[in-house]
């Protein structure tokens, strides 16, 4: 049986409930859990957009980080609680809607969950040095990515 990897979490990983900086007033808090699914695979898109649906969240789909990008940008501040995006993706790729996220819409930034199945890139394994946002390695189980959801929007 292969085995699966397990998520990379950073030293520096700050939980959204435990950093002071990105806390929310609890009246601005929506009830209601939604996630953006980025990636250029159609078939792994749709895959763990399914999955949220079947935990109770209501889930978005884009086909790249531009995509992602419009419509975090016509979308309310609080209307997404969790972003899950693929790295390397043509046109604009997971790693520049990283850098725009962090600039940009900090306070969802730390709830981004990026996967790749590149790991042996030079350029990969610099950004993945640099980045405080947790990593999973594909093929992974999706049981394994709704624990690695669980622990960036709840504080697990």
């Amino acid at each position: 049986m292969p085995r699966h990897p397990q998520p990379i979490l950073k030293p520096g990983f700050t939980h959204p409930l435990t950093n002071p900086a990105v806390q929310k007033p609890r009246s601005a808090v929506t009830s209601v859990h939604r996630a953006l699914v980025v990636d250029d695979e159609r078939t792994i898109r749709s895959s763990v957009a399914r999955y949220l649906r079947k935990r109770g969240w209501q889930a978005d789909e884009a086909e790249d980080g531009h995509a992602a990008v419009l419509k975090l940008e016509h979308a309310s501040p609080d209307a997404y609680q969790l972003v899950i995006s693929d790295l390397r993706m043509p046109h604009y790729s997971g790693d520049q809607l990283h850098d725009w996220m962090q600039l940009n819409r900090p306070d969802l930034f730390v709830r981004l969950i990026l996967t790749t199945g590149d790991l042996t890139s030079p350029l990969l394994k610099e950004f993945i040095a640099r980045t405080p946002r947790p990593l999973i390695e594909k093929p992974f189980e999706l049981a394994a990515l709704g624990q690695l959801v669980d622990a960036v929007v709840h504080g697990r």
